[in-house]
């Protein structure tokens, strides 16, 4: 059951060939323009079919495996930091 849970959240289809630009964006949380970019820039690969730009599932699965992972600092104790008061 909790693969199905996690099918359920997922939004790359997983036996797709290929996907739309508006479809691309969606699976990786980023607009169309930067999908657009990738295109340009050569990261992501596609093929025309018609009007259609389709872009090759597998480009999309790259380009997510090949991000780096986000690191955040840890928090900072806002009452220690502050300078002490002048007397």
């Amino acid at each position: 059951m909790h693969a199905k849970a996690e099918k359920a959240t997922s939004t790359f289809p997983e036996n797709r060939l290929a996907l739309s630009i508006p479809e691309t964006a969606t699976a990786l949380g980023v607009g169309v323009w930067m999908v657009k970019e990738k295109l340009r820039d050569g990261t992501l690969k596609a093929r025309k079919i018609g009007a259609r730009t389709l872009i090759d599932a597998n480009s999309v699965k790259a380009l997510w495996e090949n991000l780096p992972v986000a690191r955040f600092a840890a928090p900072v104790d806002r009452k220690s930091a502050k300078e002490p008061e002048a007397a």
